[in-house]
């Protein structure tokens, strides 16, 4: 190294040509007439013993941990990356609460307080399954589904819209019938659907009804929060809670090479 050596501190090695083959100094199987050559050299280096030096105390820096080289996994670990472990777990476990909350308010079947009404008991049969009584649903097509009656043979379904002029019916053999997408129910509106059996005198006159409603995704869930079971609720504010909780716990990582000192 004819020229100076910021890593040597200034200084220059007084054999370049030995110098440059020190990297050899510590490893195993080295030639002992090399090795010895070197340490003879160190001896009499100023610039190869501050190098050696300078790179012991790195070495030993990262095994202690108090240094940390940034985008190394290893030094992250050693250098304390174990610490956001209870972050990381908070947050997981509140991202999984929150997710089966939410699956849960969608797949359990709505049923407020109060407006079971005939849209839900047996004892008023023919009645709707789905939707309950002033359920909120997304526009477009709605899927409608009833209680099976015996001996009938078809069901006629019409929607309308009340105060408005929308109207559409249809008729299946089966026990659920969807709305067309070619005639879209608006979103924002409220109907009434009412349910006939096929022949008519297997139900009283009138046959039965329920009203909902049709709004946005946000009104929907809305809905869904307000009468879902309070276990589900508790379950989302929890894993909400847990997610907060892991933000304030998760420790930061700074950049560059840190510790004691900056190298």
């Amino acid at each position: 190294m004819n020229d100076r050596d910021e890593t040597a501190g200034g200084y220059e090695c007084v054999e370049p040509e030995v110098g440059s083959e020190f990297w050899q100094y510590d490893m195993p199987g080295v030639d002992p007439v090399l090795r010895e050559r070197l340490k003879l050299h160190l001896a009499v280096c100023d610039a190869c013993r501050l190098r050696r030096a300078t790179e012991r105390n790195v070495a030993a820096g990262l095994r202690a941990g108090r240094l940390r080289i940034e985008g190394d996994p290893a030094g992250r670990e050693r250098a304390g990356f174990v610490r956001a472990t209870p972050g990381r777990l908070l947050g997981a476990t509140g991202f999984l609460a929150t997710a089966a909350a939410f699956l849960l308010l969608y797949l359990l079947s709505p049923s407020p307080p109060g407006l079971e009404g005939r849209s839900r008991s047996p004892l008023f049969r023919p009645a709707f399954e789905r939707p309950v009584e002033q359920e909120v649903l997304r526009g477009g097509s709605v899927r409608l589904s009833w209680y099976p009656v015996e001996q009938a043979t078809r069901y006629r379904v019409t929607v309308h819209e009340i105060g408005g002029p929308y109207e559409w019916s249809g008729e299946t053999g089966h026990t659920e019938l969807r709305t067309p997408a070619e005639n879209p129910l608006p979103a924002g509106k409220s109907f009434r659907a009412v349910l006939e059996t096929i022949p008519s005198d297997l139900a009283r006159p009138g046959g039965a009804s329920v009203s909902f409603r049709t709004g946005t995704r946000r009104a929907v869930f809305l809905y869904r929060v307000s009468v879902s079971p309070a276990p589900v609720r508790l379950l989302g504010a929890v894993g909400l809670l847990l997610v907060l909780l892991s933000i304030v716990k998760t420790v930061p990582f700074s950049g560059g090479l840190t510790g004691s000192g900056k190298v």
